[in-house]
């Protein structure tokens, strides 16, 4: 009186193997087509234009105030050099992480193209005129404003309170390293 239970159909009826895993592997790209088309209207947590202006910004303050800690002469430049250094060091840490955990990873290629050729000139040639110290003082002043102003357009348009947090981390560092450059002697005054 029982029925026999009907025999399960395959998933994919006829064909041979082949005709199987092509229908499989065929499958498979669809469904990732459609997961790409559906991630691409999903808005993205990144302001990676302004992001990456940061990072390439920061690394360009990094290696004049890495030259500077070698090459000044004066210490309280020297000083300012050094604290400079470190402190982008753990910026550059901390900013680096941040944007390598959100899906933006940043190669050292892409950091040496904030590095201003005629800044690196400038440099070299004041050390055989024997004017580093000023000359590493108005580079580093200038390279901190336009860190700055990276900083405040990225904060602008940042979409997560952590990146917000980050951001105004590193403002707060600029701020700082500011105030010690300009109480250096060998910073340029406000007329020059």
């Amino acid at each position: 009186m029982n029925p026999s239970k009907p025999a399960r159909q395959p998933l994919f009826k006829g064909g041979s193997l082949g005709v199987r895993i092509a229908m499989l592997v065929g499958g498979a790209i669809l469904l990732m087509v459609i997961v790409a088309v559906v991630m691409s209207f999903i808005p993205s947590n990144m302001n990676t234009p302004d992001l990456l202006k940061v990072a390439k910004t920061q690394n360009a303050l990094f290696v004049t105030c890495s030259d500077g800690t070698t090459n000044t002469k004066l210490q309280d430049t020297k000083n300012f050099a050094a604290n400079c250094a470190t402190t982008l060091t753990t910026a550059q840490q901390d900013f680096l992480a941040y944007t390598g955990k959100h899906g933006l990873k940043v190669s050292s290629k892409t950091l040496k193209l904030g590095i201003n050729a005629s800044d690196t000139t400038a440099l070299k040639e004041s050390i055989a005129a024997s004017t580093y110290d000023t000359t590493f003082a108005r580079t580093a002043q200038r390279q901190l404003s336009s860190y700055a102003a990276a900083l405040k357009s990225a904060f602008k348009t940042a979409k997560s309170t952590e990146q917000k947090a980050l951001l105004k981390s590193c403002y707060d560092g600029v701020q700082m390293l500011s105030a010690q450059l300009n109480a250096t002697t060998s910073a340029p005054t406000a007329a020059s």
